[in-house]
């Protein structure tokens, strides 16, 4: 969750990018929006509405929003990451050159034992 700190930074940088002036109640109202969304997800939101370009600070209630789909595509990530994990586990080991040569050894070997 959102710590105040981090909030009032993120706050900082959007002023401070789009020359605005903060009040304490626009304050008080990104730390009421913000404060159950996540630091790192948050900060992604603001770096991408300062590297957008835009002409206009974006409100508390798009940086959340955006928020959300960067916390959607991480999940959505990692979700993936294990799916790959668990094909890559399942995968039967594959053997090398040197293994199947010993093998085909190993059963010529036993043939003769054998006589077959």
């Amino acid at each position: 969750m959102a710590s105040m700190d981090e909030i009032g930074k993120a706050v900082g940088m959007m002023t401070a990018n789009w020359s605005k002036e903060i009040t304490p109640s626009m304050m008080k109202l990104f730390r009421e929006v913000l404060e159950d969304v996540d630091d790192a997800d948050m900060m992604v939101a603001v770096m991408g509405a300062i590297k957008s370009g835009r002409d206009f600070m974006p409100t508390a209630g798009q940086i959340r929003e955006r928020a959300r789909e960067v916390k959607n595509e991480r999940l959505k990530y990692q979700a993936q990451e294990e799916l790959e994990k668990k094909r890559q586990s399942r995968k039967p080991k594959t053997r090398d050159a040197e293994q199947i040569t010993k093998e085909q050894e190993d059963f010529r070997a036993l043939r003769r034992e054998y006589k077959i």
